[in-house]
This record gives structure tokens, sequence and C-alpha cells, in this order.
């Protein structure tokens, strides 16, 4: 469709087009989308189903000992609204359960080093190819949709991983995932001579490498920072990561840029590595707050 669309209205449709959907959308979801049930007048999904089934702590939390169990609670108690903040707003709430969160900025901050690897590579990854290992831009096309396909597969393993083997340990799988990220990142700025394996062959092999390892903790991140929050706060906690991510993703914009401009591909790949030593960082802290307070 893209391509219908450059040759015959040009290619500043291409963007034109998309924008005004993604514009049309945003209104109707504006309009019609509404809070929970209770601020419509509805009763809450526990009192609607009642649902008498045992709250699973999340993997952030505890039950004592003594505590008796869910299913002998008032349905009340059952509710994901703490009994105190039923008068609070939304903003109080987010001051309360966001903005002084310790883990949830540390997530986002690594989650903002993470969107500036991810679309860093998605938005330059064509023309480093092109330029700097001189591949054809119709190859280099499908480099990058390698790239795609081996995240998604990363993306389920990291998911996999954190609930199964890590027991809900996500700082700990992003942090690892950033490492090998970086492993990546070092070999595809100085990729290995394997007279077996062609330039091209390698260099898909290292950009499905590095999707697979970048898109880990992309997805988890706000699987993370939602389970640092209440139930009621989840949404907010999911979007605070978001604005991190995507103001990385603006950064990776303009930073990848000026490296190219003034110190040629090197700098733009070096600028990849230490966004992804800092991520690494930021989840290794958060791994460690987290065994901390737990």
């Amino acid at each position: 469709f893209g391509g219908y669309l450059v040759t015959s209205l040009g290619w500043r449709s291409v963007f034109f087009l998309p924008a005004l959907l993604a514009l049309f959308n945003a209104i109707i979801i504006a309009i019609t989308l509404r809070d929970r049930p209770e601020t419509m007048g509805f009763r809450s999904p526990h009192e609607a189903f009642e649902d008498s089934t045992e709250t699973m702590p999340s993997p952030h939390e505890t039950l004592d000992e003594n505590e008796s169990d869910a299913t002998d609670k008032p349905q009340t108690e059952m509710s994901p609204f703490v009994q105190d903040d039923t008068d609070l707003s939304a903003w109080a709430l987010t001051q309360k359960y966001i903005l002084t969160n310790p883990m949830i900025w540390l997530v986002s901050i690594g989650n903002f080093f993470v969107y500036i690897v991810r679309i860093g590579l998605l938005d330059w990854a064509p023309k480093f190819l092109k330029d700097a290992r001189h591949i054809d831009l119709d190859e280099a096309g499908w480099l990058v949709a390698a790239l795609e396909i081996a995240g998604i597969l990363g993306g389920l393993l990291a998911g996999y991983l954190a609930d199964r083997a890590f027991k809900g340990k996500y700082s700990l799988v992003n942090g690892l995932y950033m490492v090998g990220l970086v492993v990546g990142l070092v070999l595809l700025y100085n990729p290995p001579t394997i007279t077996w394996i062609s330039p091209l062959m390698m260099n898909a092999l290292l950009l499905s490498i590095v999707g697979f390892l970048v898109y880990g903790p992309q997805m988890l991140t706000a699987v993370s920072a939602a389970s640092y929050a209440p139930r009621h706060c989840a949404a907010a906690a999911t979007g605070f990561n978001g604005l991190f991510g995507y103001t990385g993703a603006t950064i990776s914009g303009v930073g990848v840029g000026y490296c190219v401009d003034h110190y040629g591909w090197d700098g733009g790949l070096l600028f990849f590595l230490v966004a992804g030593v800092l991520g690494v960082g930021s989840f290794a802290v958060a791994h460690w707050l987290d065994q901390k307070l737990a």
C-alpha cells in the first residue's frame, strides 16, 4: 500500500495519510473511551461477576502467613482499589504511586535507553548498511525485516523466562538481555570475518541477534512498570514508562544523526553502545533495589 501511495500521490502521502488516520482514531477514542466501570456508575468487575477467587499477589508482593484467604474477606477488600484511595484524583494517585516510586523510575529510565537502540536501529539501519557496509537498499530492507522478525522471538522468550525461569524478576531478565545487546552491538561495530559466511549474511545474522535482544526488554518494561504499581494505577505506570521510551526514541533520531554527521558511522554505533551500557546499569540497579525491598 505504501508503494502504491508513493507512485500515485508522491512520497509525502506515505506520511500524511497514516497521520490523518491516527488523528481520526485518536479523536474517536478520546470521545468514546471511558475509565473504569465505577466511573460510569456500574459495579466493579469483582462485584458484577461475583469473583470469589483468591487474589494472587504480584511478583513483588508477599502474603502474611496469618492473613486469611481472600475468599474469607468482604467483597470491598477484594477490590483492586485501595479503600483510602477512593476519593483521590487521578493526579493525586499518580503522585502517590508513580512519581514517588523509585522502581518505576528505574525501569522507565532503562526503557529510555532501550528505545534509543531500538528506534535508532529501525530508523538508521538501512542507511548504515548502504553507506558503511555497501549493501543495496533493497537488500538492506530485507535485513531490517529480519531484525523485526527476530525481535518477535526475543520478546516471546523474554516473557517466558521472566514468568517461568526467573519468577517475575523482570529487571534481571531485562539486564541480561541488555548485556547480550551490548555484545551484539560490539560485533555489529566490528563484525567478525568467517570464510564460509558472506558479508551480507553476517550483517543479517548480527542484526537479527541485536533485534532479538533489544525486543526482550522493550516488551517487558511495560509489564515490569505495571507490576510495581497498584492495579488501579497500572495504566498510569505503563504510560509513564512509555513516556520515557518515546523520549528516548526522539533523542535517538537527533543523537545518531549528530554523531554520524560529525564522527561517521563509528560515532553512531558508539552512541548505541553507550545507551546499551547505561541501560544495563539502570536495570541492574532496579534489580538490586527490587531484591532489597522484597
